[in-house]
Parts: structure tokens; sequence; C-alpha cells
């Protein structure tokens, strides 16, 4: 019989016995303080180690501001360079302080290229808004065109014998007064305007198609 009751009964029981489960210890935190310091007296070795401590935090909260976005690995090593000259120069000393500098760094240069996007999309609509507006406004040959097509109508409106007729179309269509100041200017009904404009109308076609080759 041994030492050990559990390991010789688990023998008389023909049991084997479990053999003791190694627990691995906790993972050091980051030595920022050292890392620093030693980045300050200018071993390269400390910056690597400094840099590929950061990467992974720094990634995952970038990850988390700008999804699947291709920018977070330019911006992730843009945050680093900044972080890393700081460090250098003796800005950043204390780990606390290394922490929220590279978070905000991180957060800084994710919204100026969150502002760049936006700036380029804005701006590319402008340009397309300029575009349309420029397509839109009318040419030198579309104003002489217009206007002698005015000179047109008004030349067939002088030409019309009805005078009633005349005054009803220009009121109605050059002036583009209501519908009813003309009723109350010819004492004319809603059905009885109808019919003038319709007659009206017919008349004056009668007369441009006759008059349209000489101002086309």
């Amino acid at each position: 019989m041994t030492g050990d009751g559990s390991t010789d009964q688990a023998a008389r029981s023909g049991t084997p016995a479990l053999a003791p489960v190694a627990v691995a210890a906790p993972c050091a935190p980051p030595d920022y303080a050292g890392m620093l310091e030693r980045v300050r007296s200018g071993d390269r070795d400390a910056e690597t180690e400094l840099v590929l401590a950061l990467s992974e935090p720094l990634a995952m909260v970038l990850r988390r501001r700008l999804g699947r976005d291709d920018r977070c690995a330019d911006l992730q090593q843009d945050t680093l360079l900044v972080v890393l000259e700081a460090a250098r120069e003796g800005r950043v000393i204390e780990p606390r302080a290394l922490v929220e500098f590279t978070l905000e760094t991180a957060r800084r240069l994710a919204m100026n290229a969150e502002r760049k996007v936006y700036r380029q999309r804005t701006d590319a609509d402008a340009e397309l808004l300029d575009r349309v507006a420029d397509a839109q406004q009318p040419t030198v040959l579309d104003v002489i065109a217009a206007e002698e097509r005015r000179h047109c109508v008004r030349a067939v409106l002088a030409s019309m014998r009805n005078e009633r007729d005349r005054q009803v179309l220009y009121s109605y269509y050059i002036e583009e007064q209501p519908t009813a100041l003309v009723q109350a200017r010819f004492a004319l009904d809603s059905v009885q305007l109808g019919r003038v404009l319709h007659r009206a109308r017919q008349r004056f076609l009668a007369l441009w198609q006759g008059t349209r080759a000489e101002y086309t």
C-alpha cells in the first residue's frame, strides 16, 4: 500500500489513475513601460516588440469602427507609425498614456479617412450636378430659336381676325393668367371658356401651319 490511497484504490479496481493536469500560467501583459524606455534609447528590437504588442488590439478597434473595410490595414499601419514616432521622441512615456494615444490616433485617422470618402462622394455628386446643369443650360442657338418662335407666335396672334380669340389666347397662354381671371375678364363661365379656347386654338393652328415655313 502506498501513501496515495486513491492510487491504491484505483489499482485494486483496475481503473487507471489520472495524471495531474498542468494549469498554464496566464499570459503576462505586455511590458509597455519597458518597451517605451528601450524605444527611447534607440533599441530597434523594442520597436518591433511594441508594434507587435499593439497590432492586434489596434486592428480590433479599427474593425469595430469600420467593419470589413479595406482601409483598416492602412489605418493600422499609419497609426503604428505615428505611435512609434511619438515613442522615439519621448512624447509617450507611461503605458496608460500609450494606450490612450494609440486609440485617439486611430480614431482621428479613421475620422479623417471617413471624411475623405464623404468629400470624394460629395465632389462626385457636385460634379455630376454641374454636368447635368450645363447640359440643361440653353445654348445660343436654343435662345435664338426660342426668340424666333416667340416672334412667330406673336405674328400669328396679331394676324388673327377675331379680337376675342386673340386676347383670350394671349391672356391664357402668353400672360398665363389664372383661369378665374380670364373668365371674369371676358365674362365667360368655365364651359364657355373651354369652347372659346378650343375654337381659338384651332384658328391659331391653321394660321401657324400657313406661316411656319417662313419662321423656321
